[in-house]
């Protein structure tokens, strides 16, 4: 059997790669991170677009493959979902998750 690759998936909100210590700024901001990215196994990124306006959009169309419209409709629909079940608007974060959970389950993703 073969075996699958480790991922480690870091995702910074507001900072410029330009200011990190991997694009060689003066002062050391993001030694772990460059620490990291240097191991010979690693792939560092220099340049990258967002998704979205928000981590939350971006985040999700990342790992979910879907443009962030769709993103947004998911996060509608798990709000939506959580008030079905108990007639409140929102939910604590562990409801959110466990609803996105049960709507990507519904799409075909493996959660």
């Amino acid at each position: 059997m073969k075996t699958r690759p480790n991922i480690l998936w870091i995702t910074l909100e507001s900072v410029r790669y330009d200011h990190t210590s991997l694009s060689g700024y003066g002062r050391d901001t993001t030694p772990a991170l460059a620490r990291l990215a240097s191991d010979p196994r690693a792939t560092a990124f220099e340049q990258c677009i967002t998704h979205g306006k928000w981590t939350g959009t971006s985040s999700g169309s990342i790992l979910t493959g879907q443009y962030p419209d769709t993103v947004e409709r998911m996060q509608s629909y798990a709000e939506q979902w959580l008030s079905s079940r108990d007639s409140r608007t929102t939910g604590t974060e562990a409801e959110l998750d466990e609803a996105t959970k049960a709507h990507l389950s519904d799409m075909g993703y493996l959660v």
